[in-house]
């Protein structure tokens, strides 16, 4: 009888034991994980006769998401669209060539038809630009259009007085004979004038059209010019000569 006490005394502390070790094992698996340790950060080294600074604790922090590159904004749209002698070449193509081709510090932007730089040659007291005269013969200005009052594909020389120059980059100019104008631009913009040539005579050579500008252009050359594009409205036709050549001087 004291055999059997024993035996159920003996199996009572086995099961405890067991229940003990089971509750012991639950709980280790319910302990939430250990926190991260926090990062030392290393102190900067003081400067000469100051402290070392003291290490600070960081707390330990997870990799952050890199900001994603917004798409760069396209550039505002400069006064390009209002050029009138957009038809004579392409701008994008030539933007380089004529960046390079503009002395240094001068000031970018105005006049975005492009010219080459006022280089010529002097003959007979007169600086000559772009090819050489295939005619002989000039005539007036006023003769000139009186002729050809619609304009000519025909080559036409003729002789004035420079009334504007494009301040911009010397890319157009207004030749004045009487009360008749007609405004000068360079064939493939081979070359432009002087920014200085207002009031100097001169002969050009080249074909004659006749071209309505838009409010827009009007006020676009008239800035151009050095002159108020508030004090001009409306469009305006004009005598428009493309020339190969001119020569400035008397």
């Amino acid at each position: 009888m004291k055999l059997v006490h024993r035996l159920v005394s003996t199996l009572g502390i086995v099961a405890a034991l067991g229940l003990a070790a089971g509750a012991c094992s639950k709980k280790a698996e319910e302990a939430p994980p250990e926190a991260a340790p926090a990062k030392v950060e290393a102190p900067q080294e003081a400067a000469p006769g100051e402290p070392a600074a003291e290490p600070t604790m960081a707390a330990a922090e997870g990799p952050k998401d890199e900001a994603k590159a917004e798409p760069a904004a396209a550039p505002a749209g400069g006064s390009e669209a209002d050029c009138p002698f957009e038809e004579n070449h392409a701008h994008a193509d030539e933007a380089a060539a004529v960046a390079a081709a503009e002395p240094a510090g001068e000031a970018a932007g105005g006049c975005e038809h492009g010219a080459a730089p006022a280089d010529g040659v002097v003959e007979g007291g007169k600086l000559h630009l772009g090819a050489p005269f295939a005619l002989t013969e000039a005539k007036s200005l006023s003769a000139v259009l009186t002729a050809s009052p619609d304009g000519t594909t025909e080559a036409v020389q003729f002789t004035g007085t420079i009334d504007k120059v494009c301040q911009a980059k010397g890319c157009w100019m207004v030749v004045k004979d009487g009360d008749k104008t007609a405004r000068i631009i360079m064939k493939d913009h081979a070359f432009s004038v002087p920014k200085d040539s207002m009031g100097k005579a001169t002969t050009v050579e080249g074909t004659l059209t006749v071209k309505t500008f838009t409010e827009a252009q009007v006020k676009h050359l008239a800035q151009d010019g050095g002159e108020d594009p508030n004090a001009v409205q409306g469009e305006q036709k004009e005598y428009v000569v493309t020339a190969s050549a001119v020569a400035i001087g008397s």
